[in-house]
């Protein structure tokens, strides 16, 4: 039995490790989300890059859907040098 204090416990992000690409090739940038009490509800994830170019820039569903579409998402490089993709979830 898991006690809980009835708050809403925030999602928690995992990102994949660094990786490379060239310019105007695409590369995967597996995220996952966790966030135990989300049940059935809805998430909200919003994407945003920095040298690159995400594949999706907003994506929603259950816990099971998010993690299956965060799961597929590439970035495409845009411009030389560093680059970074952003993932912030919303329950």
């Amino acid at each position: 039995i898991t006690v809980r204090n009835g708050e809403n416990d925030p999602p928690v992000v995992t990102a994949p490790a660094a990786t490379s690409v060239n310019l105007g090739a695409s590369v995967a940038v597996p995220f996952s989300v966790t966030d135990p009490d989300a049940g059935d509800g809805t998430l909200s994830a919003t994407i945003t890059g920095t040298g690159v170019t995400p594949s999706a820039t907003a994506l929603s569903g259950d816990l099971a859907s998010l993690n299956s579409q965060l799961a597929a998402l590439t970035a495409t490089g845009d411009v030389e040098g560093p680059g970074s993709v952003t993932v912030v979830v919303d329950d």
